[in-house]
């Protein structure tokens, strides 16, 4: 899919522009099944997947061009780090630092925290 590397000062816009104060919501699919992301300006992140069945918190940060994630039970804890490509309007796709395809996912302002 074809689209225009997020560079770092795109990248910082996109998860600390002032109407996003409340956090950015990130939503997308992975393996058949729906997921949700919400980030947070103080650099915590939740996920829900498969309609709640799987949810983990971690933390986020910003290094350069890639935005890198290290939850509790994803990767055992592990920092992992992504490069975006956006593709559309508030559309998006992530590869790993080496090359390897991740998600397609759109990205939007909060609406509020992640429903418990």
């Amino acid at each position: 899919m074809q689209g225009t590397p997020v560079g770092p000062a795109e990248l910082r816009a996109l998860y600390a522009m002032p109407h996003r104060e409340d956090g950015v919501v990130i939503t997308g699919p992975h393996a058949g099944a729906q997921w949700t992301k919400w980030t947070k300006p103080d650099g915590s992140i939740e996920l829900s997947a498969a309609h709640g069945m799987f949810a983990d918190s971690g933390k986020f940060v910003l290094k350069d061009d890639a935005v890198c994630a290290s939850w509790a039970h994803i990767d055992e804890g592990r920092e992992t780090c992504m490069r975006l490509t956006r593709t559309g309007p508030d559309s998006y796709t992530s590869t790993t630092l080496d090359g390897q395809p991740g998600s397609r996912f759109r990205v939007r302002p909060s609406e509020g925290t992640a429903q418990q």
